[in-house]
């Protein structure tokens, strides 16, 4: 089997096992198997659909979408030079403003 489509198939049996107890036969198998035995078996069953998901991921081709060295120059002029600089100060003038408000219980009015 191609490695992408095994991929694939396990992501959509790794999601329906989830999605298997968000449904109404959750509650069927529980009063088959009882709540525990059913908590075990559905962990047992996500962690081996989860493990064969990794596995398939792992053995999926690489395949590079795009080179990125086109978009290092948008990235220096678009983002920020420090984190968060542009947020910091935005808080900081807010907050200057509401103190030097005194709040709303003041009486004062604030623009």
């Amino acid at each position: 089997m191609d490695p992408m489509a095994m991929l694939a198939l396990a992501t959509v049996v790794f999601l329906a096992t989830h999605y298997v107890s968000s449904t109404p036969l959750r509650s069927g198998l529980v009063a088959l198997l009882g709540e525990n035995t059913y908590l075990v078996l559905y962990t047992f069953v996500s962690l081996v659909t989860l493990a064969w998901m990794i596995w398939a991921y792992v053995k999926a081709p690489y395949e590079r979408l795009w080179v990125g060295d086109e978009f290092k120059a948008w990235a220096v002029v678009l983002m920020p030079a420090r984190s968060g600089t542009w947020t910091s100060r935005a808080v900081s003038c807010a907050s200057r403003a509401i103190l030097s408000c005194g709040g709303s219980r003041s009486g004062r009015r604030c623009i």
